[in-house]
């Protein structure tokens, strides 16, 4: 299903990969967390890089000051649901209110209308492109994972690091949790790597 999306729905609807060349996109899912998300804003602004967060909005409880700060550092902020349900499992009218919940829940705690949805598990039905469509929301997905949350779930930092660097490519947006402990040093190991040559970890944000 996801490959015949790819090559059947255009990137106006749903976002796979990035426009600009040599550019590098990287988004944080199922956040704030009270202590690693600073972790990870920290890093992000020591390497001069910009990140889109997708926020559930029943997580905010955790540390609603959160958002702010992620906005204020100039990042992006989109919408990850409310209760983190995967739409498979929900109807139509559920799915519009998933969205609808956590873009009046985030907007109430920032002043933000989210314009870019993610989906849980980022499974991706017809009803689900129809409620994003209808509530003015972009599908954002990814074309990597940094893996903490998969196949890779148990390995350390540099094992992760070692393996998105073999297999990263130009225009990525990675999935990777800002509420795993293995994360920020993850990226303290791919972050230099990828300044290093030459990729611009600013920019994608604008060119979705």
């Amino acid at each position: 299903m996801n490959t015949l999306l790819k090559q059947m729905i255009p990137a106006s609807i749903i976002r796979h990969r990035l426009d600009f060349k040599k550019c590098i996109l990287f988004t944080f899912d199922d956040g704030p967390h009270p202590v690693i998300t600073p972790q990870v804003l920290d890093i992000l602004d020591q390497y001069g890089a910009r990140g889109l967060f997708f926020i559930p909005s029943s997580r905010i409880v955790k540390s609603p000051e959160l958002l702010k700060d992620i906005i204020n550092r100039n990042h992006g902020i989109g919408n990850h649901s409310v209760t983190h349900t995967s739409c498979s499992d929900l109807s139509f009218s559920q799915i519009i209110n998933e969205i609808n919940g956590c873009k009046d829940e985030i907007f109430s705690q920032c002043g933000i209308v989210t314009k870019h949805y993610r989906p849980p598990c980022g499974i991706i039905t017809p009803s689900l492109l129809v409620a994003a469509w209808s509530t003015n929301h972009k599908i954002v997905r990814w074309s990597i994972s940094s893996g903490e949350y998969d196949t890779m779930r148990n390995k350390t930092p540099r094992e992760l690091a070692d393996k998105f660097l073999k297999t990263f490519h130009d225009r990525a947006i990675v999935l990777s949790h800002d509420d795993k402990d293995t994360t920020p040093e993850f990226l303290k190991f791919v972050l230099p790597k990828l300044m290093g040559e030459g990729y611009d970890l600013c920019s994608g944000l604008d060119s979705i």
